[in-house]
């Protein structure tokens, strides 16, 4: 008995190289801590012109007002889900390019969720 060939029906004999094969990007959920430049600002304004922010990969989720405890400054605590196409550095640089408004900006904590 003779085998026959095998053929690729799949896609009629065409190549794959368009195709994206990768895995959905995983999300990171990022606690921030955001602190103005200037004891006056109200952390309202802050909350605004960061939410204003346009950045790839970025999901911004949960704005908290810290209030200021025996004369420290106030302090904007953010919640965001970042995704491998952006890193903690990058996000933290273009917060910190709001130089009006940002004096200090850091990770506090970083929360793996899986990918959707």
């Amino acid at each position: 008995m003779a085998m026959l060939p095998v053929q690729n029906f799949a896609g009629d004999n065409e190549s794959d190289e368009g195709i994206d094969t990768r895995e959905p990007p995983s999300k990171v959920l990022i606690t921030l801590s955001i602190v103005p430049n200037d004891p006056m600002i109200r952390l309202e304004d802050l909350n605004l012109q960061i939410r204003r922010l346009e950045i790839d990969g970025v999901q911004w989720k949960e704005f908290v007002n810290e209030q200021t405890y025996q004369g420290t400054i106030p302090r904007l605590i953010v919640k965001c889900l970042i995704d491998d196409s952006i890193t903690n550095e990058q996000l933290i640089d273009e917060i910190r390019a709001l130089e009006d408004y940002v004096e200090e900006a850091y990770v506090m904590k970083r929360a793996y969720q899986p990918a959707s």
